[in-house]
């Protein structure tokens, strides 16, 4: 009985995926900006990690965040921001890649 659970959560855990959000962000204008973000959106439960590139557009960047919750949003991530006062950044656009 013991290997039947044993065996049943390790199949559990393939099913906790990553998922994938890409979208924009404006007020990153630098790379103490850059590290602001990362960190404040790094504190929210569940998310792997950030990338912010630039786009051809001065004052859009765009970000990819790695999540292990399927259900994140651009308001979960700007709630996580003005929580680290970084009212300074919006992300206007997040859309769920995988």
């Amino acid at each position: 009985m013991k290997t039947i659970l044993l065996i049943l959560a390790s199949s559990a855990s393939l099913f906790a995926g990553d998922f994938t959000y890409e979208g924009q962000i404006t007020g990153v204008v630098c790379g103490a900006c850059k590290e602001h973000v990362t960190e404040a959106l790094m504190k929210v439960d569940g998310i792997k990690s950030i990338e912010i590139a630039p786009t051809n557009v001065p004052e859009i960047r765009h970000i990819t965040i790695k999540a292990s919750k399927d259900n994140f949003s651009a308001s979960d991530a700007n709630n996580a921001l003005a929580a680290a006062k970084g009212e300074n950044y919006k992300v206007t656009k997040l859309d769920k890649k995988s």
